[in-house]
């Protein structure tokens, strides 16, 4: 079904049209049979292939390994598509953002010629700088969109371990979300629907107190997979901590976490955030925030500068600036060039801190 920013690919499918309805004919079987058909293509499928694109910018390196990024965004576009062009910005916006976290995007142009693209691309400079190539023979085209069931553009997919996440408008506000949900292994087309009915039957339980069928939903979640529900680990300790009242209760469940994330990094790190800083919680938990950065650290062998930003910040907090800064100014020296800015506020501000603790003292 086409969505509301859809334009029309009537220039791309014209002369399949004509092809499907010809063969059709020969063969006695109507066209309206054939467009009945399920498509072959959805979230859940193996991503067809690049190959075979006329590259306009970037390389044939690039363009080869595109599948193998942890996360890839193939949008269909054309240089006539009013809504394609208004998507530009924010693509390369969110190219910008998170290459460092392994995001790769590929714009393909479905226009009928080339000498159109070259000129667009060029003139947009670093304001279109993702991977741009061409469509000569349709055939990406078909494999992906025609596959799919998609007759407008811009159409855009995302695709993790060369599975289809995600089909749909790069207008649609879940589209980002969704990226940035598979760049941290949160997403799952099979799991995350299952998931989502889950998290809401347990907030309907809990809002009218049934804490016991809350929590019950909420472990059902985490049995799918606890990395990618793993909203349902702080959902819970919210649950427990904030509408039953029970400190006790929500340390318990926070150690429990700690082993329920042992050896992976992300999750341990946001777990120590989100004990240590939410501002919704009344009270922090810094001891078990310290455990979960420590283990974060440790699961990535000191290699991430994530878990060592939230390490530094644990350390912070519980008055050990000088820790902090160590913590912080490793996690800076490891970030990506793109990236450094990000640590580079707080690294600042442990080093004041440092230095004023080491003047009073």
């Amino acid at each position: 079904m086409m969505q509301t920013h859809d334009v029309p690919v009537h220039r791309l499918h014209r002369s399949l049209a004509a092809l499907a309805i010809a063969f059709a004919a020969l063969l006695g079987v109507s066209a309206g049979a054939t467009a009945q058909d399920p498509p072959k293509l959805k979230a859940g499928s193996e991503a067809p292939s690049l190959g075979g694109l006329d590259i306009v910018s970037g390389d044939i390196d690039a363009f080869n390994a595109a599948l193998d990024a942890k996360v890839t965004v193939v949008e269909f576009w054309a240089t006539w598509c009013a809504p394609c062009k208004k998507a530009i910005p924010h693509l390369n916006e969110m190219s910008k953002q998170y290459r460092a976290q392994g995001l790769q995007v590929v714009g393909i142009s479905v226009d009928d010629q080339r000498n159109p693209v070259d000129p667009f691309v060029k003139g947009k400079g670093d304001a279109m700088g993702y991977l741009v190539g061409w469509d000569k023979e349709k055939a990406l085209s078909g494999a992906w969109m025609k596959a799919a069931g998609q007759e407008g553009i811009p159409c855009t997919f995302v695709v993790s371990n060369k599975k289809i996440l995600w089909i749909g408008n790069p207008h649609d506000p879940k589209f980002e979300s969704i990226v940035k949900l598979a760049l941290s292994g949160r997403y799952d087309p099979d799991v995350t629907p299952q998931a989502e009915k889950l998290l809401a039957a347990a907030r309907g339980a809990a809002r009218v107190g049934n804490f016991a069928e809350a929590a019950q939903h909420y472990d059902k979640a985490l049995e799918l997979n606890p990395k990618v529900t793993f909203d349902a680990a702080i959902e819970k300790y919210r649950m427990i901590a904030e509408q039953q009242d029970n400190a006790e209760g929500a340390q318990a469940w926070a150690g429990a976490c700690l082993e329920l994330y042992a050896g992976e990094p992300a999750e341990l790190s946001e777990l120590a955030l989100f004990l240590a800083t939410d501002p919704t919680l009344k009270q922090h938990d810094l001891a078990t925030a310290s455990a979960a950065a420590q283990k974060a650290v440790e699961a990535s062998s000191g290699g991430d500068p994530a878990a060592l930003a939230a390490q530094a910040r644990v350390l912070f907090l519980q008055g050990d600036s000088a820790a902090a800064y160590a913590a912080q100014h490793k996690a800076y020296r490891l970030a990506p060039a793109e990236s450094k800015s990000l640590y580079k506020a707080d690294l600042d501000g442990y080093k004041a801190a440092r230095s004023k603790a080491s003047v009073g003292g």
